[in-house]
């Protein structure tokens, strides 16, 4: 699972967080276990999608480490092993409660 953060500092409340459920949690049946994890620390779901990563998606969202793509297979394990689901949730301190 990854997740990225947006902070909208206008509210608290309206914090944001991305979160990324990869294909190897679904092929495990966590879905509803990941989301309901989220939803017990008090965070509201407002996005969810249902995806198959792309090579530009997963280059996107491992931009720290260009290198760790090529060593791992990433691109190969994302593209060819299912589908990802991808979440926005929001609430209160939404980044520190990943």
């Amino acid at each position: 699972m990854t997740t990225h953060t947006k902070i909208d500092h206008t509210h608290p409340k309206r914090e944001r967080t991305l979160v990324l459920i990869k294909p190897d949690a679904i092929q495990r049946t966590l879905v509803g276990e990941i989301i309901g994890r989220y939803e017990r620390l008090g965070l509201k779901l407002v996005a969810m999608k249902l995806m198959r990563p792309t090579k530009e998606l997963v280059e996107k969202h491992y931009t720290n480490d260009p290198d760790w793509i090529r060593k791992t297979g990433a691109l190969n394990i994302s593209e060819h092993s299912g589908f990802s689901v991808k979440i926005v949730a929001r609430g209160r301190s939404a980044p520190d409660r990943r």
